[in-house]
């Protein structure tokens, strides 16, 4: 089975479960991705893969111009479910974006690339599709993350490392990728476990790992 399909199928699985259970990841990285995105009101932003309208919402609250897509339709009619009047696209980013040149102000895209098996094409679709001087956002599952796994205090029926396909990109990937579209590179911002998770982690899990790598996100300007 392609990878693209599996994955698909996968994110419309968890789709109907997606907003009952926390994501760590996605609870760890939100207020540094917030503020390395810097949205503004009036700013045309792309969120790209935008799960159930997690980043999408708080931007377009702010006043921006938010254009939302993703692969997963289900997801999509989820994030629908809270707010329907705004622009979306179902989009395959390991392929050409169906956008313009230099139609963006700002990309955020959160937690995707490591389901992407040839980083070079999105990271060369956004770097075209985003204007000049502006920047483009992404967070993944760090490099460094020991394979280790920690235990939920609530299981979810949905494992997402069996659902799906993804790929341990090393860190010199990213940057291989990055330098090689002429981004140049902001900010780089590394995340550990923190109190922001502990809630949804076993004690014993948490006090043993407190501090590990979890994410790492890089803030480009083209």
């Amino acid at each position: 089975m392609n990878y693209i399909v599996k994955n698909r199928k996968a994110y419309d699985k968890w789709a109907q479960t997606y907003d009952d259970w926390n994501n760590p990841h996605i609870l760890m990285e939100h207020n540094s991705v917030l503020e390395l995105v810097n949205p503004n009101k009036w700013e045309k932003i792309l969120d790209a893969w935008c799960w159930t309208w997690k980043y999408s919402i708080e931007f377009f609250n702010i006043g921006a111009d938010v254009v939302w897509c993703d692969f997963s339709e289900e997801m999509i009619m989820k994030a629908k479910l809270k707010k329907d009047k705004i622009n979306y696209d179902i989009v395959d980013l390991s392929k050409k974006l169906p956008y313009k040149n230099w139609e963006f102000d700002k990309i955020n895209c959160s937690q995707v690339l490591k389901h992407i098996d040839n980083i070079n094409i999105p990271i060369s679709e956004f770097f075209r599709v985003l204007k000049k001087w502006w920047t483009f956002t992404f967070s993944v599952t760090h490099p460094d993350r020991p394979r280790e796994m920690y235990k939920f205090r609530k299981q979810m029926n949905f494992n997402l490392v069996i659902e799906s396909d993804i790929f341990h990109h090393r860190f010199f990937d990213y940057i291989e990728a990055i330098n090689s579209i002429w981004f140049k590179i902001n900010k780089i911002k590394q995340i550990c476990l923190n109190e922001d998770a502990k809630k949804l982690i076993e004690e014993d899990d948490y006090n043993k790992m407190v501090w590990r790598p979890e994410i790492i996100i890089f803030n480009l300007i083209k």
